[in-house]
């Protein structure tokens, strides 16, 4: 069943897993488990998704103005 609200993502390093809890369709407790094999590549993998299409990464400090630098 898939989650349809999340409230919390954790990451534990000792364990290298990746926790993410909230409500499912029914508003009942979901949590949902992620063992990253490889740190560096899963790491590396989202600074991928979160680059812009020319593949420069997006920065989430924010200028004085409130909007995005890169």
């Amino acid at each position: 069943m898939r989650m349809r609200e999340l409230q919390t993502i954790r990451y534990d390093e000792r364990t290298a897993t990746l926790r993410f809890s909230g409500l499912n369709a029914f508003k009942k407790p979901k949590t949902v488990r992620v063992v990253i094999d490889d740190p560096e590549a899963f790491l590396n993998a989202i600074k991928k998704a979160l680059s812009d299409p020319d593949g420069i990464p997006i920065s989430f400090e924010t200028s004085p103005a409130g909007q995005a630098q890169r």
